[in-house]
């Protein structure tokens, strides 16, 4: 109740009426007061006036019994005490008491001013009379305007205090009357002023639980008018918007219901906000919202990812297997640091893709040896054909000798596919870079190429499988002897970043933009005409790939058309 802004605007009014009503009061009193008082003094100013004259004539003529006798009359009749003094102080006429047994005036405070000829005021107790008394003395002067006397008029004090205690407490009766009324109107016009707050107040704290149903009425013009449209404006539009966020709230729990994939939700502390059924069941979890996501998530490879994705701060894509089932996981870091992770089911593809290299695999050894018995029966025909026929034997040869070298590919891809094809043992980088430059410097010179090679003497020992990396150099190498007409070919090694590296540049023409995505991919040939004339299979850069990622490494590649591509192999920091 004292919080209300009814009780505070009626306590303010209230206190500043009681101050007014008590100042004005006090003012008014004082006033009154001051008026009352002068009006007396002129009323004795008035009497002193009309009795002077015959007192002075008395005293001029000497005759101080007649004069103590009109004193005491006009005492009587003016209910005031009358003294008449002589200039020595001397009391020669006095309406109450007996002149001959009063005490020499001379020194009285009202007395004083008197005796010069100004007009004296004293208020004091007078022994006399025991009371306390009102005096004032004025100058008496004789016919001839001679100052012969002293003429005091004086009124009891009782008198003045009874006539000032009725008017204070008429004042402050008539002010307790205002207090009251002014309080019951300023109770009613503050009622009416603050009851659309009220109503106002009412209605937002129906909105504050929800209800967002709520409308105001006030006509009035004035600025809680005004605040009261604004207040029915805002509620209208609040009510639309949870009315569409609503909607979609449904229709997006209605899309991640229906979603295969799983989805989740974390936030940047890794409370997991929001997810889906789907991601319930591959996490065997009915309740994971509102925890954190490695107290849920049970599989070290998902919650690994997780860590991945949180710490880089980058969008991450990576296979991951759950429960022998496979998901590709898409990791996306929002605008607020919070961490989305979709979850999609690629079991099935993986199944038909290890199908598809198996019929491969199969494919290819069962062609493998029809390819060599043809080979050889080629060559056997050779000295039976005429030299016609030789010419057409050697395309046949070139062309099986296509097909031979395409199914060894095949079956050295499939064989870098299975995880345990390495065997890894310390290995010298630069042994192998020079081992293999030596194979292919005819055929470089062949091409009237120059072939330079430059190679980090400091080089460390890595752990790797030699004929593997031997065989992805010499794939570089080919791959930039079919693309070079002209200009050189270089190989170099070294460390970048504490990561080793080999690299092979060339001069030759270069990969186009919008097929630098996709040279690592099987049977991908940037120049066909090319990769016919030189016996090319298309598998060469996959097979490079392949070994790369066995070696837990990564491959770039910069090229800019008419001006060459530079192949660089980094082998991670954990294989050193």
């Amino acid at each position: 109740m004292k919080n209300t802004l009814f009780f505070k605007a009626i306590s303010g009014f209230i206190i500043i009426s009681l101050f007014l009503v008590i100042s004005i009061s006090l003012f008014s009193y004082r006033i009154i007061t001051n008026y009352h008082l002068d009006t007396l003094r002129d009323y004795l100013s008035g009497i002193n006036h009309s009795i002077s004259i015959p007192l002075a004539e008395l005293i001029e003529k000497g005759d101080y019994e007649q004069l103590d006798n009109l004193a005491k009359k006009i005492g009587s009749e003016v209910d005031y005490r009358i003294t008449v003094i002589r200039l020595d102080g001397e009391v020669l006429a006095d309406s109450e008491e007996d002149p001959d047994i009063m005490d020499n005036h001379r020194t009285r405070d009202e007395i004083i001013p008197a005796l010069q000829e100004l007009i004296g005021e004293s208020l004091r107790f007078s022994d006399t009379v025991d009371s306390e008394m009102l005096y004032r003395a004025y100058p008496l002067y004789n016919i001839d305007n001679e100052f012969i006397g002293v003429l005091r008029v004086s009124i009891f004090a009782d008198q003045i205090n009874k006539l000032l205690h009725s008017l204070r407490a008429s004042i402050f009766r008539i002010s307790f009357i205002v207090m009251l009324i002014s309080a019951g109107l300023i109770y009613l016009y503050i009622a009416k002023l603050t009851k659309p707050v009220r109503e106002l107040t009412k209605a937002v704290k129906k909105v504050s639980g929800g209800e967002f149903n709520v409308k105001v009425i006030n006509d009035s013009k004035d600025d809680i008018g005004k605040l009261i449209k604004v207040f029915n404006d805002m509620t209208e539009y609040i009510r639309s918007l949870i009315t569409e966020l609503t909607y979609r709230k449904a229709s997006l729990d209605t899309i991640m219901s229906s979603m295969k994939e799983g989805l989740v939700l974390i936030d940047d502390d890794g409370f997991i906000k929001e997810t889906n059924p789907s991601f319930k069941n591959i996490t065997a979890r009915k309740e994971v919202i509102g925890h954190k996501y490695w107290k849920v998530i049970e599989h070290p490879e998902l919650a690994g990812f997780i860590r991945s994705l949180s710490n880089s701060q980058k969008d991450i894509t990576k296979e991951i297997v759950i429960n022998r089932t496979y998901y590709l996981g898409s990791g996306l870091v929002t605008a607020d640091g919070e961490l989305l992770i979709l979850l999609h089911n690629i079991t099935e593809l993986k199944n038909i893709e290890q199908i598809k290299k198996d019929i491969v695999a199969n494919v290819s050894h069962e062609l493998r040896s029809p390819l060599t018995a043809i080979k050889g029966f080629l060559e056997t025909l050779e000295t039976e054909v005429s030299e016609t026929g030789k010419e057409f034997l050697q395309i046949t040869q070139r062309n099986v000798e296509r097909l031979i070298n395409i199914v060894n590919d095949l079956l050295s891809l499939s064989r870098l596919e299975r995880s345990d094809a390495l065997e890894l043992q310390p290995v010298n980088l630069n042994l192998i870079v020079n081992h293999v430059a030596a194979a292919f410097e005819k055929k470089i010179k062949e091409k009237n190429l120059s072939f330079n090679i430059k190679t980090d003497t400091k080089l460390p020992i890595i752990p790797g499988d030699e004929f593997k990396l031997e065989q992805l150099l010499t794939n570089l190498i080919e791959n930039a002897l079919q693309y070079t007409d002209k200009g050189s070919i270089s190989i170099t090694t070294g460390v970048d970043d504490y990561r080793i590296f080999v690299s092979v540049a060339d001069t030759g023409c270069g990969i186009p933009e919008n097929q630098m995505d996709k040279i690592f991919g099987r049977f991908h040939v940037v120049d066909k005409s090319r990769s016919r004339k030189y016996g090319g299979t298309g598998l060469g850069l996959a097979i490079v790939k392949h070994i790369t990622l066995l070696h837990n490494g990564d491959i770039k590649v910069a090229s800019k058309l008419q001006k060459g591509s530079v192949f660089t192999v980094f082998f991670a920091a954990q294989s050193l």
